[in-house]
């Protein structure tokens, strides 16, 4: 005889399942990863809990590695995957057996009529990223006396083997610590440290020295050691990064903060997030310092790096910057409207005159061997298949400085 208040529901397809892992915990578990005797993945959604039962009722349906894996990884809803599960088939645990997450529980067919709208999981609903053991990382810090980053990456070939492409491991390292090397250098634009001993400093430099065991988690330390304070250099860069992917979630709010930081910042976080896109590689980070007692964690999808991409990729001066170059004019061309400068920091910058200026290189205009102040838009440019980069240097107004 059925109970009051509940469906019949069609034992003859009964399955028993397994809890892998509780992914979600209130109170009680709200969502299960659970396997079948033949290593079937589910994932199993807490639908009720009937007045005077002790146990809640489970919605689960049937998901594939690369399904579980999209989910995990913030690429598609909870909703999405019980609206339209791959095989078609939904199942409930019976009301009268209590759920075991630890020894397993049975689950029985129901049928879509049978479904009812409050069982499922809101729309919406994306797998949140857990939260870093404090503790775990804020000793590594202590170990190695400064500043360590966990950064995570997941490309398609290491969800179903413990492998990952040589190409996708080097280009998303290095756009990592290129992303770093410009935000430290971009933090002393308020003149509270010279740039160029700033440019010099080991500080914003990434090591590798260990790599969490059956994950890409690759462990990163800074190669300049905190002070006696704890307090690592590097975290200005990370504190910039943090302040960019706060906003992953609105490509317009993104673009307003990358204005803030145009140039070498804002190229080399387009080139991070086009890396992202092209390898299908969603990419998270916690970093801490010894002087932090909460580590800072963040997460970059594919989904939220698509359109962010799209439109940040779109803003065509957003990889430009305003720069005011001093030193001493060595060459000019008055055909090609070219120059080289040698800096006071003994290097050499070559530009051209920037197409809208009505300044034209020449003798006539320009002396040789006179110390100058150059305005130009500073352009950087990918250096393809080397991850090197490429500067240009467009004149905007000069100065004659002797």
């Amino acid at each position: 005889m059925e109970e009051e208040g509940f469906l019949a529901f069609d034992s003859s397809g009964m399955k028993n399942l397994k809890t892998s892992v509780v992914l979600d915990f209130f109170d009680q578990p709200l969502l299960l990863h659970a396997q079948d005797s033949v290593g079937t993945n589910f994932l199993c959604v807490i639908a009720e809990t009937p007045n005077g039962e002790a146990s809640a009722r489970y919605l689960c349906v049937a998901i594939s590695p690369a399904k579980l894996n999209a989910y995990l990884h913030g690429e598609v809803d909870l909703r999405a995957i019980f609206d339209h599960p791959e095989a078609d088939e939904w199942y409930i645990t019976d009301h009268g057996k209590a759920v075991d997450v630890e020894k397993g529980f049975a689950i029985i067919p129901v049928a879509r009529e049978q479904l009812q709208r409050d069982w499922l999981p809101s729309e919406g609903a994306f797998y949140s990223l857990p939260a870093v053991s404090a503790d775990e990382i804020v000793n590594e810090t202590r170990e190695q006396r400064t500043a360590v980053i966990r950064l995570s990456l997941d490309p398609p070939e290491s969800r179903i083997e413990q492998r990952i492409l040589a190409t996708h491991l080097s280009e998303l390292l290095l756009n990592f610590q290129l992303f770093v090397k410009h935000a430290y250098l971009k933090s002393f634009s308020d003149g509270s440290r010279p740039q160029r001993e700033a440019k010099h400093s080991p500080a914003s430099e990434l090591e590798v020295f260990a790599i969490s065991p059956g994950s890409f988690t690759v462990h990163l330390r800074s190669r300049e050691d905190a002070d006696m304070y704890g307090h690592a250099e590097v975290g200005r860069a990370l504190r910039m990064l943090d302040e960019i992917t706060a906003e992953v979630d609105d490509p317009e709010k993104a673009l307003i903060v990358l204005r803030r930081n145009r140039g070498r910042v804002a190229t080399a976080y387009i080139r991070l997030l086009e890396t992202i896109v092209r390898t299908e590689s969603p990419l998270s980070y916690a970093w801490a310092t010894p002087e932090l007692a909460v580590p800072q964690v963040r997460r970059i999808t594919t989904r939220q790096a698509k359109p962010l991409f799209e439109t940040l990729s779109r803003v065509k001066d957003l990889g430009i910057e305003t720069k005011t170059l001093v030193g001493t004019l060595v060459s000019a061309d008055s055909v090609k409207n070219t120059w080289t400068l040698r800096g006071e920091d003994k290097r050499y910058y070559k530009g051209q005159v920037h197409p809208a200026s009505r300044i034209t290189m020449g003798v006539g205009g320009f002396t040789l061997g006179r110390k100058y102040r150059f305005v130009c838009d500073e352009i950087v440019r990918e250096i393809a298949g080397t991850g090197s980069e490429s500067t240009h240097y467009l004149l905007i107004s000069s100065e004659s400085l002797s």
